[in-house]
């Protein structure tokens, strides 16, 4: 009960913080994790660098999204910041067109967290969240990182364990961690808070894209069931590309199987799922980046790649693929879901406890314009 105290404090706390925007006729992409370091082989970033900077600028930008940083964008636990903002001077110069037009917000992780007081000369402001409502309810984003004891407690020595040990032995981040207890741990912490707040959280950190507070091993047995469905309702040459597609889900289930995944999934199913937790992933996968886009309609979990390095969702059957015009990149939607149905079922599948008090009025600091 104790445990459900704290995690409900710690989520009025980052909420109490927000700088809070009507959600409106906006779109909001929302990407976390993108570890910016200097350009060099141990800069997590620079693998998908380009790929990210093309999208937000001819994709997000000239569909008039407006950007969410949503923490650890620059690696500051590595590098120092003006080497990363020297080696990634282009993608600054799109960040600089978002918030030129008043559609950037930027918040802090652990590995920016000195962002939290950011130096003079720093081109945005920095928050710790940001909600996003409308007559329905809210979205909070915030990084997640407040969820996590070790991390708060141990940040100076997190901090000295990656400048000085991991950076010179070359230990790269991951684009997700389905065995780290800590992360796991994290999760079921937000998630814990915001069914009981009967609030909708969309958080990054563990590097694992998370879709109605789906675990990976979920969303993997939902697909099967989904493509098993359809099976008898498509030609003979989409039979092929299904039966294929369901034997490499059934391969990663099977490694699953023994492995953290399959805990978190029992944990947050266990008194009925509330669909209130989501994670946009990271940008530092080896194929491609995950992101989450909401408007006032739906909301989506989206992955982009470039189809000419690899092919895995090419003849994978049902998914929603668009082409980048001009590239070889492409968005494909893992996920989506109105959102008005996910306002209502986290309305009536939250616990009806009071652990969390009174949703009382706050003061929040407004986005300008």
């Amino acid at each position: 009960m104790n445990q459900f105290y704290s995690s409900c404090s710690t989520l009025k706390g980052i909420r109490n913080k927000s700088i809070r925007v009507p959600m409106g006729h906006r779109r909001f992409v929302i990407l976390s994790d993108l570890h910016m370091g200097n350009g060099g082989s141990r800069d997590d970033f620079r693998k998908n660098g380009q790929t990210v900077s093309e999208v937000l600028w001819n994709y997000y930008y000239d569909q008039g999204y407006h950007l969410v940083l949503n923490g650890d964008i620059e690696e500051l636990q590595k590098f120092q910041l003006p080497r990363i903002q020297e080696s990634w001077s282009d993608l600054y110069k799109i960040f600089d067109a978002y918030h030129s037009d008043k559609r950037l917000t930027k918040l802090y992780g652990n590995h920016d967290l000195t962002l939290s007081d950011p130096p003079e000369d720093y081109p945005y402001p920095v928050h710790e969240s940001l909600e996003i409502h409308n007559d329905r309810g809210s979205l909070l984003v915030y990084h997640g990182h407040q969820f996590s004891s070790f991390i708060l407690r141990y940040e100076k020595l997190c901090s000295y364990v990656l400048k000085y040990i991991a950076y010179p032995l070359g230990i790269m981040n991951y684009s997700k961690s389905p065995a780290n207890r800590k992360k796991i741990k994290t999760e079921i912490h937000a998630y814990q808070a915001s069914s009981l707040s009967g609030m909708i959280s969309i958080i990054g950190h563990t590097h694992r894209p998370l879709f109605e507070s789906l675990s990976k091993s979920d969303s993997l047995k939902y697909r099967l069931d989904s493509l098993i469905r359809s099976y008898r309702q498509t030609s003979e040459l989409e039979r092929k590309g299904i039966e294929r597609e369901i034997k490499l889900l059934q391969r990663d289930l099977k490694l699953l199987r023994n492995s953290n995944e399959t805990q978190i999934s029992e944990l947050y199913s266990s008194d009925g799922l509330v669909p209130c937790l989501f994670n946009s992933g990271c940008t530092i996968g080896k194929r491609g980046f995950t992101a989450i886009e909401v408007d006032d309609s739906s909301i989506s979990l989206v992955y982009w790649y470039d189809s000419e390095k690899q092919s895995q969702y090419n003849n994978f059957f049902g998914y929603n693929r668009m082409p980048l015009p001009g590239s070889s990149l492409t968005r494909i939607t893992l996920n989506s879901e109105k959102l008005s149905y996910i306002q209502d079922k986290v309305r009536f599948m939250a616990p009806q406890l009071s652990l969390c008090g009174s949703d009382t009025p706050v003061s929040f600091q407004r986005l300008p314009g």
